[in-house]
């Protein structure tokens, strides 16, 4: 089953990406010039971005990073895309994000939040520029709340 739903948000914060990254971790091995894993307790920060996982591998594309793939039980996302909203919040087995394109693929117990809007399935695919929630469901399929921004009452929900 797939879901694609209209826009969520808008790209991330500007101010984001002008931001060094940091990384922490127990151990580090690679080379700058191609890739680094990080295991243990690894946490990378940029702004308002915070990945948590046991693993990850992080790769350059020159100077800047292209890609981090985020490993765990689970493995943890957050980023504000707009001033004063609610961040964005990710779980899964699996995190890849693709810095350059922003956007993330969740994958294994996927789960995303926004605002009072959730999103669970097998594999989520989130594209923050165009705002565009893809979720893939196997034996549950893709289950989905999605509340009304008029009130902060009951939340209307979908779930198949």
């Amino acid at each position: 089953m797939v879901a694609a739903l209209a826009p969520l948000g808008a790209a991330a914060l500007p101010e984001d990406a002008d931001q060094p990254i940091r990384w922490r971790a127990d151990q580090a091995e690679g080379e700058m010039a191609g890739h680094t894993i990080l295991t243990g307790a690894v946490r990378m920060e940029q702004g308002t971005l915070r990945v948590d996982a046991e693993r990850m591998v992080i790769e350059y594309q020159g100077d800047k990073v292209a890609r981090v793939v985020a490993e765990g039980d689970l493995a943890h996302y957050q980023q504000t895309l707009r001033a004063g909203a609610e961040p964005v919040r990710a779980d899964a087995l699996k995190i890849i994000y693709h810095a350059a394109e922003e956007r993330i693929e969740l994958i294994g117990r996927a789960r995303l939040t926004q605002q009072r809007h959730e999103f669970q399935g097998e594999v989520i695919h989130y594209d923050f520029r165009a705002g565009k929630v893809d979720a893939t469901g196997e034996e549950h399929g893709v289950r989905m709340v999605w509340a009304p921004a008029e009130d902060g009452g009951a939340a209307a929900g979908a779930s198949r």
